[in-house]
């Protein structure tokens, strides 16, 4: 958090007490998320950190070359993710974001990119969270943020589709835009994840354009890989 945004809130704080965003209790003016609720989000440290899932799927060929989540998709993180789908929070936005960093650890990494809405979707929604993640992750990493790099041109149901249907789903949903990633490393930014298929579909788009390597970066992973 900037020392300018800390004074802001400082002085909102007089008039608006800060709540915590995943559980409303009454929070310091300098904090995003109550401790309680930072303990509550199940880890997902056990998980494999090459292809992301619960149940490592490395032998199957991964675009995306490193995958970080912050937790479990369940109790109040996927509370917080379903307001965060309807009703923009900066807060939460900037919580996760600090949560991504300190998983990144040392990796380096050139720009940041985010799974795209197709047109129809962003109006019906008002907004894509997984941009306001990628804005957020990117002013934390003090990296430019790129907005045109993919494009969805195709909706899906995915929460209705098994593992296999997803992968064969994916295919078409997204094309390349234009932006200039060659050589980059880009981080690859989404709020949930579940196959890893629509993080993978994107990559290859990204590899194909010439990104060195793609980080998927996203703040949960569902408990079942959906298989």
């Amino acid at each position: 958090m900037t020392k300018f945004r800390k004074i802001k809130r400082f002085i909102l704080d007089i008039l608006y007490p800060n709540r915590c965003p995943l559980c409303e209790r009454i929070i310091r003016y300098d904090e995003l998320v109550c401790d309680d609720c930072k303990k509550a989000i199940k880890s997902t440290d056990d998980f494999c950190k090459l292809c992301g899932l619960k149940k490592c799927d490395c032998n199957n060929k991964k675009y995306y070359d490193l995958a970080l989540s912050v937790g479990v998709y369940e109790g109040r993180l996927r509370s917080a993710l379903l307001r965060l789908k309807t009703l923009r929070n900066d807060e939460l936005s900037e919580f996760f974001a600090q949560s991504i960093s300190e998983k990144l650890g040392d990796t380096k990494l050139d720009a940041v990119v985010f799974v795209p809405m197709t047109k129809q979707r962003k109006r019906k929604s008002g907004f894509n969270q997984s941009y306001h993640l990628a804005k957020a992750l990117s002013n934390e990493l003090n990296l430019p943020l790129i907005k045109n790099a993919l494009v969805k041109v195709k909706d899906y149901k995915h929460h209705e589709l098994t593992g296999v249907q997803r992968v064969l789903e994916v295919k078409g949903a997204y094309i390349k835009g234009n932006a200039e990633i060659r050589n980059k490393k880009v981080a690859l930014v989404d709020d949930i994840v579940t196959t890893g298929s629509t993080m993978n579909e994107c990559a290859r788009l990204l590899k194909e354009m010439g990104a060195k390597s793609v980080t998927a970066l996203f703040v949960a992973k569902t408990a079942d890989d959906f298989v």
